[in-house]
């Protein structure tokens, strides 16, 4: 058996969503773009889960990266409530979202030598960093000054580094995305910054900063993905009161889904 068009379709719009997941409100798996029957998973534990079953209006929540349970790799959440036609918690959409996308775009950003571009969540916890040294994805940031007041109060913000990770001394730009939690960390090597220092930083740190936001860029399109009008919230969580879900079931949410993001994007109410 095949996993539904429509579902396969919906995660064809954005390649770095490893897989579509609709919870219910116990936190149990019951559509899965990924497969036909929802692969076994409950997520009840996870923050994103209880975040939403908390909070009523908590809107889209991106995550920091954790490891799946169901095949071990690291994933981003972006997650959204779903509300009963009473408007109690009646479980999450979830769109996991592969980390990996940000090393390969990073990759192919000429950042030169010495330099350095990384994405946080705004957490501390790190999503991706270019070049590939130092401590891996998950690994936490926190303890840093970038992370630290006065620079965690701030949309922007600069300092000197001294190198800790890898023994390069770096001029670091600290840029917060708007409407996001996510921070990119852009390092210029000092021993790259001569005579004309201040026209070389400005001028990398701006070049950097532009490439690691067109990176973040499809989370735009993920947004508008997950942001339901009440109507369809409503269809999901009749379909969520039904366990086991079908595979007809499943074809109809992925059809539903499908619908609500062809029309987002192309701005059809």
């Amino acid at each position: 058996r095949e996993v539904p068009p429509q579902l396969a379709a919906l995660q064809a719009e954005l390649p770095q969503v490893r897989a579509y997941l609709v919870l219910d409100e116990a936190g149990n798996s019951i559509v899965d773009s990924a497969a036909v029957v929802p692969r076994p998973f409950n997520g009840a534990d996870r923050e994103y889960f209880r975040i939403h079953a908390a909070r009523a209006h908590e809107g889209l929540f991106i995550g920091e990266p954790v490891q799946s349970r169901i095949n071990g790799l690291w994933a981003i959440s972006v997650s959204r409530r779903i509300n009963k036609a009473d408007g109690s918690f009646g479980g999450i959409v979830l769109a996991a979202v592969d980390p990996d996308y940000f090393l390969h775009f990073y990759r192919d950003v000429t950042i030169g030598e010495g330099n350095s571009l990384t994405l946080y969540h705004a957490s501390g916890t790190r999503i991706a960093r270019v070049p590939e040294t130092g401590p891996d994805i998950g690994s936490s940031a926190a303890n840093l000054a970038m992370f630290k007041p006065p620079h965690s109060d701030r949309a922007r913000s600069e300092l000197l580094t001294s190198g800790g990770l890898d023994g390069v001394a770096r001029y670091l730009a600290i840029n917060r995305v708007p409407g996001y939690p996510l921070v990119i960390g852009v390092g210029i090597a000092r021993d790259n910054v001569l005579a004309t220092w201040r026209e070389n930083l400005i001028f990398g740190v701006v070049a950097l900063i532009l490439a690691a936001t067109a990176g973040i860029g499809f989370l735009m399109i993920l947004h508008r993905q997950m942001v339901s009008r009440h109507s369809a919230e409503q269809r999901l969580s009749e379909m969520a009161s039904t366990k086991p879900l079908s595979a007809y079931g499943a074809d109809k949410l992925g059809c539903e889904l499908h619908g609500r993001v062809a029309a987002s994007l192309h701005g059809v109410p």
